[in-house]
């Protein structure tokens, strides 16, 4: 959560999962690090852990992806689901609200003029109809 690449190299030399949650947390229960890794915008770390076989399809309780943490679409975020769609990510999975990122590339063109995540999501799965979204 930190950032620390070494931390993370350490862990997973030390045969820890990728995908281990973190469990002393009891807000954003079952958070992977990659989820955290994107979040947080450490994006050395994101592609450590994808490079370590992190589950891009991973889901917390809030049924929260890695994915969706891109959803704010900053510059480093949209870094980041540009190297997660690499790892095939479900699209199309709902969140806790009922919206996937489909849904938030679409809102983020339409409401803010900002098409750069559907450009992102086009380019790794073309067809995707972002307006049934």
């Amino acid at each position: 959560m930190q950032g620390n690449l070494d931390v993370v190299d350490a862990l997973l030399m030390a045969g820890k999962h990728p995908d281990e949650p973190l469990r002393e947390r009891d807000f954003n229960a079952g958070y992977t690090p990659l989820m955290w890794a994107v979040n947080r915008r450490h994006l050395q770390i994101v592609r450590r852990l994808l490079m370590a076989g992190a589950n891009v399809n991973a889901v917390a309780e809030d049924g929260s992806t890695a994915v969706m943490m891109t959803a704010n679409a900053a510059p480093e975020s949209l870094e980041a689901l540009e190297m997660l769609c690499a790892y095939g990510p479900d699209i199309h999975k709902k969140d806790w609200r009922g919206r996937s990122v489909v849904r938030e590339a679409r809102d983020r063109e339409k409401n803010a003029g900002k098409p750069q995540m559907r450009e992102i999501l086009e380019r790794h799965f073309p067809g995707t109809d972002f307006e049934a979204a």
